[in-house]
């Protein structure tokens, strides 16, 4: 009988096929079986039995790894199917779920269902609070070209892998809730409505973060077009000062014989001494129009 989450049966495929050979249900999960490089949700409304996958989250050093699990439930048992590697993982995320469910299989199997929004909430906040320090590591430094690009497609990327999650999640309970072979009771199907919203909420939650990525992703490119901007304007000014002195440098290159400043004895200290007037005095001017 199951006492908590961590008591549910965890088989291999193999065992799995063998518990329900001739059985309702069996083509279902063998197809299921067949189907777990696919990672979304099913499930099955059988007249007795309910047989389905869910993907499940295990939320491990902020990452979030995910398996798709097939599952088998009717009114006296219910059991996952998972390979030897995962089922270490899944029963230690089972564990973190509250253990105030009873022997039913149907309320076993909507704390199952619960243990997958586990500490949802706090996990977004966190990727919240990631998205502020990414803004102000923005706002307050010089842009690295590579490593805040690297950060915001990595954040945007998880995200969206975040809202297939819940969205998916929330489909199912939709299902599971019309509950078409009238196999769960109303306490049951109360739970699994409020798993429903919740998991609609952290939708729309993910959503709200993706739009502020957004945001900060044009922030991005803003700061990197000021930046480029100062580049430019500091280029022109440095032309713009040395453009003078090339014009005099081309004038007085041209060498023709009767130059009155060729002859002169003061004529190169006269040339130097309008070249340094001229650089200072648009200096003095840029710095007062504060071009740089």
């Amino acid at each position: 009988m199951i006492r908590k989450l961590e008591d549910i049966v965890i088989y291999t495929p193999k065992e799995a096929e063998k518990e329900l050979q001739g059985q309702e249900g069996a083509s279902e999960l063998k197809r299921l079986l067949e189907w777990q490089h696919v990672k979304f949700s099913k499930v099955y409304m059988l007249s007795d039995c309910i047989v389905g996958a869910i993907l499940l989250d295990v939320k491990i050093g902020g990452e979030g790894l995910c398996y798709i699990v097939p599952y088998y439930l009717d009114r006296e048992r219910m059991f996952l199917v998972a390979g030897e590697g995962n089922k270490e993982k899944i029963k230690e995320m089972l564990s973190k779920a509250e253990q105030d469910q009873n022997a039913v299989p149907e309320l076993s199997f909507c704390g199952l269902l619960e243990a997958l929004l586990v500490n949802d909430l706090e996990y977004m906040q966190q990727m919240e609070e990631d998205c502020y320090k990414l803004e102000e590591n923005l706002l307050g430094s010089l842009i690295d070209y590579v490593e805040p690009t690297k950060q915001i497609l990595s954040c945007r990327k998880h995200l969206l892998a975040r809202e297939f999650y819940y969205q998916q999640l929330a489909d199912l309970t939709d299902i599971l809730a019309g509950n078409k072979n009238e196999f769960f009771s109303d306490r049951a199907l109360k739970v699994i409505e409020d798993i429903g919203k919740r998991a609609d909420r952290l939708c729309g939650y993910v959503q709200t973060l993706r739009e502020y990525l957004v945001q900060v992703w044009e922030l991005y490119e803003q700061q990197i077009d000021v930046q480029q901007n100062k580049t430019m304007r500091i280029l022109t000014v440095v032309t713009t000062i040395f453009l003078p002195l090339t014009l005099m440098a081309g004038w007085y290159g041209m060498n023709f014989k009767y130059m009155p400043e060729l002859s002169s004895e003061y004529g190169y200290w006269t040339v130097m001494g309008v070249a340094i007037l001229i650089v200072i005095g648009e200096i003095t001017y840029f710095r007062k129009k504060r071009y740089f």
